[in-house]
């Protein structure tokens, strides 16, 4: 069996021999790295749209500002009854318009055109 001084000592000698990333890592690849992060940021800037969700934000600090307020949607326990009956009078014309604005969300990435 060991002995539990034995134990520390080795624990103590990996303590000693662990260096931090900092040391590891040569400036020339600290270096590179930073001028691909910056080479990212700049590419991004100048070829990707804002995100969906700042654009979101802005349209909601330009209605606050506007003095609108978002209605709440009223909450409604689930209601089988009702909720799962299949909407018969929906006509030919009305089923085209859901599946043609069905087809232009087409990515889950994509900005909807909901309308």
């Amino acid at each position: 069996m060991f002995h539990s001084s034995c134990l520390q000592g080795k624990d103590e000698d990996k303590k000693k021999k662990k260096k931090s990333n900092a040391d590891v890592v040569p400036e020339s690849v600290r270096q590179r790295n930073a001028e691909l992060q910056r080479q990212t940021e700049e590419y991004n800037k100048l070829h990707r749209g804002e995100s969906l969700m700042s654009l979101h934000q802005q349209k909601r600090k330009a209605d606050r500002e506007a003095g609108i307020v978002a209605k709440k949607p009223m909450l409604q326990p689930f209601d089988p009854d009702r909720d799962m009956q299949p909407e018969v009078s929906m006509s030919a014309s009305s089923r085209q318009k859901v599946i043609a604005s069905a087809s232009r969300l087409n990515n889950r990435f994509q900005r909807s055109n909901f309308e």
